[in-house]
């Protein structure tokens, strides 16, 4: 008679399911990304023609789905009455567990990697640049229209920073937006918002939810830009 190890099988599904879905460092493709391509598997699948739906998560939501039916059958095999011990409560925060860690694993993988990344690094090197926290938005203030920026900028460095910071409307940096007249400063290990409000000139360029390119001066070291 054949045992099944079902301690292993929730090992194993689960452990692909969450492989699947994690971006390793530098690099903007999930590994189930790069499974599916290299197999010749359609990564999304489109519904109506304009609702993509990725075929990596719901690969992944499958295993981790039965991965969790395994887990189940094992607590069943160690004591039948394993559900009467556990409350709703603890099995509902067990299943959050599982369906969290992926996420939870991406962003730690992140987070060293760009600790790894500016560690030892001085002055401007030492200074990331977060556009996904970072945009402009077009407001309007009785009869004129304004642009409200948000720069959002993380200083590794073991000591606090000033610098001088201008957005452009363009990545060429050919169409000056706004140069902040006063110097703004980061403490040790600070991530912080830098809001800016910006008078919208007739017939100019206008640069609306978007992450602006910055060019970022410090007092005494040379200039450097982010697109």
């Amino acid at each position: 008679m054949i045992r099944v190890e079902y301690d292993r099988l929730v090992a194993i599904f689960y452990s692909i399911g969450v492989l699947l879905l994690i971006k390793l460092p530098n690099d903007n493709e999930l590994i189930g990304e790069k499974l599916f391509q290299a197999y010749g598997v359609p990564v999304d699948t489109y519904i109506y023609t304009n609702y993509r739906v990725s075929n990596i998560w719901i690969f992944s939501l499958v295993l981790q789905g039965i991965a969790f039916l395994f887990l189940l059958k094992w607590l069943e095999q160690r004591d039948p009455n394993w559900l009467k011990k556990l409350s709703k409560i603890k099995v509902a925060c067990i299943s959050m567990l599982i369906i969290i860690m992926p996420f939870t694993l991406n962003e730690v993988l992140q987070t060293l990697d760009k600790t790894w990344h500016y560690a030892g690094k001085q002055g401007l090197a030492a200074i990331e640049y977060k556009k996904d926290d970072s945009q402009c938005k077009l407001v309007k203030e009785g009869n004129h229209f304004k642009q409200n920026c948000v720069v959002t900028l993380k200083n590794y460095r073991n000591h606090s920073q000033a610098l001088q910071l201008v957005l452009y409307q363009d990545e060429n940096q050919k169409e000056k937006s706004y140069e902040v007249p006063a110097p703004v400063y980061l403490q040790r290990h600070e991530t912080k918002k830098f809001e800016f409000q910006i008078p919208v000139v007739d017939g100019a360029t206008v640069l609306e939810n978007k992450a602006p390119t910055i060019d970022l001066q410090s007092l005494n070291e040379k200039h450097q830009t982010y697109n």
